[in-house]
């Protein structure tokens, strides 16, 4: 069944189409609408139950292949595929294929309520899946294509200043833990600008958004560990910006970073554009966030997320380095809000 999250806007989706067959209205995959850009993303698994519901066995399935999942109607715009998510995966039908997509590409097209100013987008994923294969013939396939409408409406005015939209590619496994094996984490960041931030009024902004997959969901949480920007790819680097410190505290103050837990597996952190005054001149920064992953059913209690500094965290759980692509620091003639300083501590320019 698709799952709609909505977050800075209310959601609807269409009737599911499957190419010459009859439709239900269940479909497949997450539809996240927010800001100016809209995030599909689609478990294998869930194309299988909606492409070939009469096939149940798990190891049939496993035979099975989802070959591509496009956004809009050209087949040929690489920019709009969806990838593998997370890059690395081996094919599973545990696995997901993810994508962002800004409003002005990819086929969406804009309808605006002139009573209301609602703003509706609407565009399609179509996803070619591939029957399951008879054992040891991989070179046999047959193909079919399913039609997912994707539709977000809009309160107002979508922000249209969306910019860096991009997966995290790199992920880092901590030392092994039996509880959270094979347990993966996505991060995902944007830069936006936001009419009122803290005491900045309007302000550009880094949003970075970490969260536990959706085949963990039931049985584990994150807890924040910690998270750092630096001025180049170097996670070490001593110049560097931590403005979240373990368990996820804010370690700099409302006026410059704010922290949004949406649920125990999904959280978000807004972050005050900012630049590194002391470091060589440069155009990009880095994020990165140690992340510790934890069983729900741990019986210490410290599986329960929380700012307490004193708590230690969870001995049962594991931990998830996760890192960036390089992100352009700054919109050129747009001075940013905050300096860093060498020690990391962030400071209002005047």
């Amino acid at each position: 069944m698709l799952q709609v999250t909505s977050l800075l806007v209310v959601v609807c989706l269409a009737a599911l189409g499957v190419s010459g067959k009859a439709v239900s209205q269940h479909s497949a995959g997450k539809l996240i609408c927010d800001g100016a850009q809209a995030e599909y993303r689609v478990q294998d698994i869930h194309v299988y139950q909606q492409a070939f519901p009469s096939i149940t066995n798990l190891t049939e399935l496993a035979r099975a292949r989802v070959a591509k999942v496009q956004i809009g109607s050209d087949p040929n715009n690489p920019a709009c595929q969806a990838q593998r998510y997370p890059p690395l995966s081996p094919v599973s039908y545990q696995n997901s294929y993810a994508i962002l997509v800004p409003f002005n590409q990819c086929g969406f097209v804009e309808e605006t309520n002139p009573q209301t100013q609602e703003i509706t987008y609407t565009s399609r994923a179509s996803i070619v899946a591939h029957y399951p294969h008879p054992p040891n013939m991989p070179h046999i396939t047959r193909p079919i294509t399913i039609n997912i409408p994707l539709i977000c409406r809009t309160s107002g005015l979508a922000h249209l200043n969306v910019s860096n939209q991009q997966f995290w590619p790199k992920v880092i496994d901590g030392p092994p833990h039996n509880e959270t094996f094979g347990v993966t984490l996505s991060a995902k960041s944007r830069t936006d600008v936001l009419d009122n931030f803290g005491e900045f009024g309007r302000t550009e902004v880094h949003i970075v958004t970490v969260e536990l997959d959706d085949a963990f969901d039931d049985n584990y949480n994150i807890l924040e560990s910690r998270c750092w920007a630096t001025p180049d790819a170097n996670r070490n680097n001593p110049i560097n910006y931590p403005f979240i410190s373990p368990r996820g505290c804010n370690d700099v103050g409302a006026g410059f970073v704010e922290v949004d837990r949406t649920a125990q597996r999904v959280l978000k952190f807004t972050v005050a554009e900012f630049w590194f005054g002391e470091a060589p001149a440069g155009k990009v920064i880095y994020f990165h966030c140690d992340i510790n992953i934890c069983t729900k059913s741990d019986p210490t209690g410290h599986c329960t997320p929380s700012c307490t500094q004193s708590r230690a965290a969870s001995t049962r759980g594991g931990s998830r380095l996760l890192i960036s692509n390089p992100i352009e620091w700054h919109t050129p003639n747009v001075r940013p809000r905050v300096v860093i300083d060498r020690d990391g501590h962030p400071t209002r320019l005047q």
